[in-house]
């Protein structure tokens, strides 16, 4: 596993560090970050229902329940040859004959990393199935050029990030949106918003699919009205 994980990118060679991050103790729920192995502990053989990254690292919710994880813990968790070698530990030392379980400390006081033998199904890498969905979550606050606003239920706003690519956003702030539906704020083609965004990326059964949320305007400039030469 020490040559797996001193291979990926960011180059983890010390000892130590790759211990922390895949047998991290001391986590728990709405605390500390989890290590890799406890983080498989406790989905228990589950798919995440969502994975937001956050500014201090990645948040995972399983059974409406959150976690916490580092960058490196969370990529070394969707490393296929980390898992495989973390699938073939478990297998093998808590197949020993007479064993009940295994428990990694680092001591400082930290209670140690228990792994038993009914922890076995759930450090195995989980089969792909074609309705299963795993869904990430982003935020980003960006300015946006609105390109069509849209007052009807049902249908989305359209902008434009600066570059060629125009998209489609969920517009959720309904502080912003009553005033202009109410016609006390105007809206045209040339506004510039600055928002707080949220993406969720889906992918189920190999199909991926991204959704566009304004949860919240921040700035409204109008656009530049045009003179009347003539």
């Amino acid at each position: 596993m020490l040559d797996v994980v001193a291979a990926h990118d960011d180059r983890m060679t010390a000892a130590k560090d790759i211990v922390d991050l895949v047998f991290k103790v001391g986590g728990g729920v709405g605390g500390a970050t989890f290590g890799v192995v406890q983080a498989l502990k406790f989905f228990g053989g589950k798919r995440p229902e969502s994975v937001e990254e956050t500014p201090s690292g990645v948040s995972i919710t399983v059974n409406n329940t959150t976690i916490q994880m580092e960058d490196k813990a969370f990529r070394l968790l969707k490393d296929q040859p980390t898992r495989e070698r973390i699938e073939k530990f478990g297998d093998k030392t808590l197949s020993i004959q007479g064993l009940k379980n295994v428990r990694i400390g680092t001591g400082g006081g930290q209670e140690p990393l228990s792994i038993s033998k009914s922890d076995v199904s759930a450090l195995k890498i989980p089969e792909p199935g074609e309705d299963e969905t795993e869904t990430n979550v982003s935020h980003a606050t960006l300015w946006l050029r609105l390109v069509t606003p849209q007052f009807e239920d049902g249908y989305k706003w359209r902008f434009s990030d600066g570059g060629e690519r125009r998209f489609t956003a969920e517009m959720e702030d309904t502080d912003f949106l009553n005033p202009v539906l109410a016609g006390d704020v105007t809206m045209s083609a040339n506004d510039t918003l600055r928002c707080l965004i949220r993406e969720e990326q889906e992918i189920r059964g190999g199909n991926l699919a991204k959704t566009v949320y304004v949860e919240k305007v921040l700035e409204h400039r109008r656009g530049d009205a045009q003179l009347k030469l003539i």
